[in-house]
């Protein structure tokens, strides 16, 4: 049985594999068809409209850009550039607003910049001269009458940056340099007038990191701070050095001011970005701080009261060492109070200075005695027990009455009444919440050992 169903098998495969051979296969459809072939081919396309959709962005502003710039990083509107022109085979101003060019770059020097005045009729061309010293030749165009102005020359170090900072009128800029390669680097300020030639003049200098400088908007100023003898080694006054629209004023402080600029400070405190609060010694061996404010939106001798405080008038008088915060409504500020009859915090650097000068530090919080616009009776608010602080970083003020301090933990030696010696008490880390009310001072204070 098995046998013939093997034959039959054989028999019928024989007959059909023939007739399979002689088949020849149907091509694959591609996809998708021309539709002019879909029925002259025979092919039997069923097409079924897709429920996906795919978002066609919408059509941009093509930017003009000005053509070989480099590199052109700056993509707003109404910048001057400097590029290549291949036509004439030199460099040029190019203006991307209109794409046009200038050839007005005076020969022989390179590594140019270009800045345009606030309504575009002046350029100011900042090109460097390698023969020698390599020194800055700084000139203005005015674009109208082609006249150019050269301002001046500073001869510097090849590290050195130099650049438009900003503009106190349409007319009147302000020019900056710095050191760029070193750790602290020090940048100064130049006027320049473009309308006159030989205007380009230093100014004033920022510090290290710029941390004597103020600059506001509104009105338009450099102030720079100067606490004294930071710059020698020797006393120098402190002054102030307003550089505006109206000129250049130069206003001495006292005969020295506080904290010196350090690496962690600056030589003032700024309150809303426009005033700052500092304090004065009227003498090489005097002990007593006077607290002073100055508003930087007014000249010294536009204080006048009683709309602003006179420039001058003390605040609070004490053994302060340093201005730690002011409430937002001025109304109390936070100082470090000392009583060792020795100004400790001129030394501070870092947090280590803090644990070994503070061991006194106190922290008050004052309300100051003259009080804007009617006199009011300032004094002491609160202080603290010697507590790790010595930073502004370690002050916050919540709101108008409330005020966070952190504090590092501290070990001060405190003289036994028992014996005359010492032991030396660690002050723990803590932070506390200090709320001013109308019923007295609410304190919370939770400490880490």
């Amino acid at each position: 049985m098995k046998k013939f169903l093997l034959i039959t098998f054989l028999a019928c495969f024989a007959i059909i594999f023939p007739v399979m051979a002689q088949q020849t296969p149907e091509p694959t459809p591609i996809f998708p068809p021309n539709p002019e072939d879909i029925f002259a081919e025979g092919i039997n396309w069923v097409l079924v409209e897709s429920q996906s959709t795919i978002a066609t962005p919408e059509p941009t502003e093509s930017i003009p850009v000005c053509a070989d710039q480099f590199p052109q990083q700056d993509t707003r509107r109404g910048q001057w550039h400097i590029v290549y022109n291949a036509e004439i085979e030199k460099v040029v101003v190019c203006f991307d607003e209109t794409l046009a060019t200038y050839d007005i770059l005076p020969e022989g020097h390179g590594d140019w910049r270009v800045y345009g005045n606030p309504n575009n009729e002046w350029l100011i061309i900042i090109g460097r001269n390698f023969d020698g010293a390599g020194a800055y030749q700084i000139y203005s165009h005015h674009l109208a009458t082609s006249q150019q102005n050269f301002l001046g020359e500073k001869r510097m170090s090849i590290d050195t940056a130099m650049g438009v900072d900003d503009w106190l009128t349409d007319t009147l800029g302000v020019m900056y340099s710095s050191i760029y390669n070193y750790s602290s680097p020090i940048v100064s300020y130049y006027r320049f007038d473009v309308t006159t030639p030989n205007s380009l003049e230093f100014v004033l200098s920022g510090g290290e990191f710029n941390r004597n400088l103020i600059k506001i908007d509104s009105p338009k100023r450099y102030i720079a701070f100067y606490s004294g003898g930071e710059f020698s080694n020797g006393h120098g006054n402190c002054s102030l050095v307003i550089l505006d629209a109206t000129g250049i004023t130069y206003q001495e402080i006292g005969y020295e001011c506080f904290p010196q600029a350090t690496d962690e400070l600056r030589p003032f405190y700024l309150h809303n970005e426009s005033i700052i609060y500092y304090l004065v010694l009227d003498g090489e061996d005097d002990m007593i701080a006077s607290l002073q404010r100055y508003d930087t939106r007014y000249l010294p001798d536009e204080l006048i009261f009683p709309e602003n405080l006179p420039f001058g008038e003390g605040l609070f008088w004490g053994e302060i060492e340093a201005i730690l915060g002011v409430s937002p409504d001025e109304k109390q500020v936070a100082v470090i109070l000392d009583d060792d009859n020795e100004f400790n915090y001129v030394y501070f650097r870092d947090y280590r200075d803090c644990l070994h000068y503070g061991e006194t530090w106190r922290v008050a919080i004052i309300k100051p005695f003259y009080q804007l616009p009617e006199y009011e009776p300032g004094g002491i608010l609160h202080h603290t027990e010697p507590i790790g602080v010595c930073s502004p970083s370690q002050v916050a003020w919540l709101d108008e009455e409330t005020v966070v301090i952190q504090a590092y933990p501290v070990r001060y030696a405190l003289l036994a009444e028992n014996d005359g010696g010492f032991h030396f008490p660690n002050t723990p880390s803590s932070l506390r919440r200090i709320s001013f009310e109308e019923n007295g001072v609410n304190i919370a204070i939770t400490t880490q050992q």
